[in-house]
């Protein structure tokens, strides 16, 4: 059942920090019966935005500009906190909702975050949270507040392109990324965005290294965001994605950094294995990857663009045709 739009409806001026407020994706509204859309994949995990203008100043991200407009591509209407937190209750209830996933800007959120962590804690289903963290004990705090999975991201492979798009040092958060898996096993998650000066092999080498420590990692196709610094910046080559998708695949099902072969470019060029590499087996590879359950339908392309990441998982015909797109396979 659909609520009551007029009662909810808002001026999307509103700042998201004040308390009463939090952004929704718009799949998870829909989901929640908070907006009504086309929507032909399944969203169960309810994407909720805490806080306004990000402090942080990300060269990829809409957050860190003076107006909010949003994480990537997605839109984030806002609703009444109570309104959320009902419908998530009721999401939870009717099965729908299987994972919450709190996406936090560098604002004054730490209050509403706090107590939303502690409400929605009683729906008793997984809660993810996506901060920017700047310690360990910060990570332990939230932790013990009973969030079960929190990101260390770094997104940003290289050091020069992580200085010069996210302007932080990139030997301290990795650090602090490797040092809280160890300290917290299976409990730290990564993103990674593929389409700066990345080579293939930087790629592998880095998710190898992090599922040897046992993180979760997302990976994320650049997206290219209208006023943001790198609003024209092109999207990677498709088949260097597929490469890593399966490269990451491969990884997590046992396959060792030898066995991967590069040319001088750090371009991949040969797998020297065949375990779960069978086409069938190979349709995980190219879906959505992070928490379990993580689909975030759309985020880094358009719906009837190429499918970087499939929000589904994707039939015979798709991923003959992203074998294809690797050039892996003849």
């Amino acid at each position: 059942m659909l609520w009551d739009m007029n009662a909810l409806k808002r001026r999307h001026v509103v700042c998201l920090n004040e308390f009463e407020y939090v952004g929704v994706s718009l799949a998870t509204a829909h989901t929640l019966g908070l907006k009504k859309i086309k929507l032909e994949v399944e969203c169960q995990t309810a994407y909720i935005l805490v806080g306004s203008v990000c402090h942080a100043k990300c060269g990829f991200c809409g957050m860190s500009k003076k107006t909010e407009r949003g994480l990537s591509r997605v839109k984030w209407p806002l609703f009444s906190k109570d309104v959320v937190l009902e419908a998530l209750r009721e999401g939870v209830f009717s099965r729908k909702i299987s994972r919450i996933c709190l996406q936090v800007t560098c604002s004054d959120t730490q209050e509403l975050l706090r107590e939303m962590i502690k409400v929605l804690c009683q729906l008793d289903i997984p809660i993810s949270l996506s901060k920017s963290v700047t310690s360990v004990s910060e990570i332990e705090d939230y932790l013990e507040l009973g969030v079960c999975k929190i990101t260390v991201n770094l997104d940003i492979i290289t050091e020069k392109s992580y200085l010069q798009y996210k302007g932080i040092n990139f030997k301290e958060k990795k650090k602090l990324l490797f040092d809280t898996a160890k300290k917290f096993p299976k409990k730290i998650v990564c993103h990674l965005i593929i389409g700066f000066d990345e080579s293939e092999q930087e790629c592998i080498e880095l998710l190898d290294e992090l599922s040897k420590v046992g993180v979760t990692v997302g990976l994320f196709a650049f997206f290219p965001i209208k006023g943001t610094e790198l609003e024209n910046h092109s999207q990677p080559d498709v088949g260097k994605y597929r490469r890593v998708q399966i490269a990451k695949h491969l990884i997590e099902k046992g396959v060792g950094i030898e066995q991967f072969k590069f040319d001088e470019q750090g371009k991949l060029q040969k797998i020297e294995s065949d375990l779960g590499a069978e086409t069938e087996q190979l349709a995980k590879a190219f879906q959505t990857t992070g928490c379990e359950g993580c689909s975030r339908p759309y985020y880094t392309e358009k719906p009837r663009g190429t499918l970087y990441n499939f929000p589904y998982k994707p039939n015979i015909n798709e991923v003959e045709q992203c074998m294809k797109e690797s050039g892996l396979w003849k």
